[in-house]
């Protein structure tokens, strides 16, 4: 999460100023949202070996799928 980004971050704010951004390409994706309180929340998707997921930290979004999320 980036806090208070209109003031720390003045050049993402800008980048993001509708709300929301996505970056997509094969099999990864960032995505950002603007909150109501001036806070970015940040989401990165990839594709990864099932087994990977067991000890990266990194939780299986899609059940039953090999597509990972992680909220920054």
């Amino acid at each position: 999460m980036l806090q208070d980004v209109k003031t720390k971050h003045p050049e993402i704010a800008a980048f993001n100023s509708r709300g929301k951004l996505f970056a997509l390409s094969d099999h990864k994706g960032i995505m950002a949202q603007l909150n109501g309180d001036g806070n970015t929340l940040v989401y990165l998707s990839f594709k990864a070996a099932k087994e990977d997921n067991k000890s990266n930290g990194i939780k299986n979004m899609g059940a039953g799928h090999d597509i990972l999320a992680y909220r920054l």
